[in-house]
């Protein structure tokens, strides 16, 4: 992003230990560091705390999808039984067309 190599880093250095001095300098590298901890820690959580949502939300509609597979299941089954009482052939549409064509 910044593309900052070792000269350059060494001038920022060199400027911010002539502007701060060299008894502030370590101070504000201790504040800076303790600062970037902070942030990945929370950023560590924000992402631990969008996975746990989002596991949450694939396990409702798993929930939520499989009772309607069953269903489905259920209806099939039943068109099934009710064909078989009948002793109709089910239909199936690559029967049918080539029924049609012959």
């Amino acid at each position: 992003m910044f593309n900052i190599g070792i000269p350059e880093m060494a001038l920022i250095f060199v400027v911010a230990l002539i502007v701060l001095g060299p008894e502030k300098l370590p101070e504000i590298a201790k504040a800076l560091g303790r600062a970037y901890n902070e942030f990945t820690r929370s950023m560590r959580d924000v992402r631990q705390n969008f996975d746990n949502v989002t596991a949450e939300f694939e396990k409702e509609t798993r929930i939520v999808r499989d009772p309607v597979r069953a269903v489905g299941k259920n209806i099939e089954d039943s068109i099934m039984t009710e064909l078989n009482r009948e002793n109709l052939p089910p239909s199936d549409p690559k029967t049918a067309d080539s029924s049609k064509t012959t």
